[in-house]
């Protein structure tokens, strides 16, 4: 996240995302801090704040002159050059400590131009630039359980996109696959309860639109029916143990907003369907013993209207 910022910076001319820059700039510092913790255990005092916007200034003033010198960002020559001087940086550094200040401003320098050449690679160089900056030995952790990583490649590719949009569109795809990866990889995380899986859902629904949006080889509605279908899936595990009308009327809203997406989705439909069935041979299943005329009259009268609405989606579609 902290490369992010320093590129933002930088470039933050270039940038075509619709926050204004003051905006997303003091959003990434706040998420930059947040996530000192997991990186090195302890919190970012106000010591720790003013040293990363001093930092910032330096590496700005730096990018702002080698950007303009590149002509294009993946220049395998370029990267296998500077590649090898971080080689030679780290091995001085071993010799010399942390005594030699040019050393350490070189090698900072050099983790951010690598971070621009091979963004797949940035997350390992991210975690090293918060150590040389603070001046602590991070701790081993996931980068997968950064979420400064998705945001900060996501402006990395909005970046290079715009300065190098006449060479290449690369940067564009790997933007969308970003999203599209972040959305498979939540695809089937467990159903807690109602609250957390329409907070989930709205961000799946994000994913997917930004995906979209920067790719057209996707289409927003057979992602979002890709959604719903797994979704619906977890959902329907719960209910196996939790035979609840809540989580019954959920489930079948679920449904019903995936097919005002996608109406003629046969999948979908054939499982709804398969859902309304299921539900009245439970109901049908069910003793009668104990339940009043009222209930029974109750029971009776949803039978018959699953079997209408199970029938017309298994029939018609």
């Amino acid at each position: 996240m902290f490369k992010l910022i320093i590129l933002i910076l930088a470039l933050g001319h270039c940038t075509i995302h619709s926050w204004s820059q003051t905006n997303a700039k003091n959003e990434l510092i706040a998420s930059s801090i947040a996530e000192i913790p997991k990186i090195f255990g302890k919190t970012c005092d106000d010591n720790c704040s003013t040293l990363l916007k001093e930092k910032i200034e330096l590496a700005d003033m730096f990018l702002s002159t080698e950007l303009k010198q590149m002509v294009l960002v993946d220049s395998s020559s370029f990267y296998e050059i500077k590649a090898k001087e971080l080689k030679n940086i780290e091995d001085l550094q071993k010799i010399h400590g942390d005594e030699s200040a040019g050393l350490k401003k070189k090698l900072e320098e050099t983790y951010l131009l690598l971070s621009i050449l091979k963004p797949r690679l940035s997350d390992g160089l991210m975690i090293k630039l918060f150590a040389i900056y603070l001046d602590e030995d991070p701790l081993a952790v996931n980068t997968n359980d950064l979420a400064s990583v998705l945001n900060y490649k996501v402006w990395l590719y909005d970046l290079l996109d715009d300065r190098f949009h006449n060479e290449t569109n690369v940067f564009s795809n790997s933007k969308s696959n970003l999203f599209y990866n972040k959305m498979v990889l939540n695809l089937y995380q467990p159903f807690i309860s109602i609250d957390s899986e329409e907070k989930l859902l709205i961000k799946l629904t994000d994913w997917v639109t930004l995906a979209k949006a920067a790719n057209n080889q996707y289409r927003f509605e057979e992602l979002m029916a890709q959604v719903y279908q797994n979704r619906i899936e977890q959902v329907e595990k719960v209910r196996k143990g939790d035979h609840s009308n809540e989580l019954f009327y959920f489930t079948e809203e679920l449904y019903e907003r995936a097919l005002i997406i996608v109406p003629d989705d046969s999948t979908l439909n054939y499982n709804f369907g398969i859902f309304y069935y299921n539900e009245l041979v439970y109901l049908y299943n069910q003793e009668d013993t104990g339940l009043g005329r009222k209930a029974l009259k109750e029971k009776e009268e949803r039978i018959e209207q699953l079997l209408v609405k199970s029938e017309a989606l298994l029939k018609t579609k």
